[in-house]
């Protein structure tokens, strides 16, 4: 009982947000740690938040092509432990003659409540699903929920996700820099890097006659009006970006969005006309001049 809080005030704190004391009233308590199988590498275990027992994350030897209304008791009795939830990694998109990877190549832990994931599992043709399956009265285990994303999966485990391009290497702590998303998921501050950012939809995105005046990268383009196709293009774009950086990075998003009565075609580079800076104990907004209000102001 007294391991289970520990897990659950931290869980409390990532679904709830509001309850941050909580978890530092327990922080004497020792926390359960994400840990590789030493048998053979293929499986993790995953403490489980606000619940009883650990989540056994796995893949198999042989791929599963989709999910079963159980697990064979042949996987079940070649794991090298118990548990009361078994997850099985599966490639969602994978053609059938290829080789799944090595459970290894794409999560390693990175702490009591992290792990880095391997970046290249966010495009769709490499993305990884998840099959729990849950152990009965009967001990058989049987198929509770299928095919979540496993990125998706682990943060509702109360896991942090670190999107890093060499699990291995960042496991290790060999990574010539530490990438933001590590910082994040294991706690760690940084004076050159955020996991809060503001950024600006492209709800009246267009061509910007004024910036293509002396930017000879630019091509012409659709100019912002209604039921514009470019608009509606980069819109869809925009909001993968988003999720990806929400849900999967767990990075904070300040978003807003524009009007085409604004004029401001190219607000989606907030970057370009404004900057934050650390200031004592305060914060400061530098506005950079431009040439044109359409890139100068938005309301």
């Amino acid at each position: 009982m007294l391991s289970t809080i520990p897990r659950l005030a931290r869980c409390l704190s990532s679904n709830l947000g509001g309850i941050s004391n909580l978890t530092r009233a327990f922080a004497s308590w020792p926390e359960p740690v994400i840990q590789v199988s030493a048998q053979d590498g293929n499986s993790i275990v995953l403490p489980t938040c606000g619940a009883p027992g650990d989540t056994l994350l796995i893949r198999q030897p042989e791929r599963p092509f989709a999910a079963t209304a159980s697990l064979p008791n042949e996987v079940v009795t070649s794991l090298p432990g118990t548990s009361n939830r078994i997850a099985v990694v599966r490639p969602a998109f994978l053609p059938f003659d290829q080789q799944q990877q090595h459970l290894s190549e794409v999560i390693a832990p990175l702490g009591t409540s992290a792990v880095a994931l391997a970046a290249h599992t966010q495009l769709a043709p490499q993305r990884l699903l998840v099959d729990e399956y849950t152990q009965s009265s009967s001990g058989s285990y049987v198929l509770s929920k299928a095919a979540t994303e496993l990125a998706t999966y682990l943060q509702r485990r109360a896991v942090s996700v670190a999107l890093v391009p060499d699990v291995t290497a960042a496991a290790a702590g060999q990574l010539a820099d530490v990438p933001n998303s590590v910082a994040a998921a294991t706690k760690l501050r940084s004076m050159q890097s955020t996991n809060r950012v503001l950024m600006v939809a492209p709800t009246a995105f267009g061509f910007n006659d004024q910036a293509a005046q002396d930017n000879s990268f630019m091509h012409q383009a659709e100019r912002p009006q209604e039921h514009s196709s470019l608009t509606s293009q980069v819109c869809g774009e925009f909001s993968e970006l988003h999720r990806q950086l929400t849900e999967v990075a767990g990075v904070e998003v300040q978003l807003f969005q524009h009007h085409i009565r604004h004029g401001t075609p190219d607000a989606v580079f907030p970057n370009n006309w404004f900057s934050t800076h650390a200031a004592g104990g305060c914060g400061r907004i530098k506005i950079v001049a431009s040439r044109g209000p359409a890139s100068s102001y938005m309301c």
